[in-house]
């Protein structure tokens, strides 16, 4: 009967990226990690029973140097940066999109301001031309009544001179009849 050797494991090679993609910085640093527990840390010897030492120090797993929160740390931090890089390039630099923003905004409040002049300046000539409406239409109304008063005057000879008019052509009349 043949005797395994666990130390020397067959090894599976890592999936390789499709076409046009690029293996990410999570996916690297697992298969050194692997390469790395695999080079440190080598199969304990199977134990018989006639053999109960204690184990090489060889044999114990080492411990890598730095700590795991901190391999955490810098995991999260390199893909918080490529996302990041990834935002910047399909938004563009949000400095830039925010100064052209403001001046936009800046344009927008301008014009509103032109606008606002505009108006207000119109309603002053609008108010401007009621006002001489106003006043047009009063002097048409003082003029108005200072015509009805020369009516008056003139209205009541007037009146006179036609009942004596038709009185005198009655008197025609009647004498023309009796010749």
């Amino acid at each position: 009967m043949k005797e395994e050797n666990p130390e020397k494991e067959e090894e599976v090679p890592a999936p390789t990226p499709p076409e046009g993609m690029e293996v990410s910085e999570l996916s690297k640093e697992k298969e050194e990690a692997e390469k790395g527990e695999k080079e440190e840390v080598p199969a304990p010897a199977p134990v018989t029973e006639e053999k109960k030492e204690a184990p090489k120090i060889e044999e114990v797993k080492a411990k890598p140097a730095k700590p795991l929160i901190e391999d955490i740390h810098a995991l999260v931090e390199e893909v918080i940066k490529e996302k990041w890089e990834e935002v910047l390039s399909t938004i563009g630099d949000i400095t830039t999109w925010k100064s052209k923003i403001s001046d936009d905004l800046e344009a927008v409040k301008q014009e509103v301001l032109r606008v606002q002049s505009r108006f207000d300046n119109l309603q002053a000539a609008v108010l401007g031309k009621v006002r001489e409406y106003e006043k047009d239409i009063k002097t048409i109304g003082s003029e108005m009544k200072a015509l009805e008063k020369v009516f008056e005057k003139i209205m009541e000879p007037l009146t006179t001179n036609i009942k004596e008019l038709k009185r005198i052509v009655d008197e025609l009349k009647k004498k023309e009849k009796k010749s």
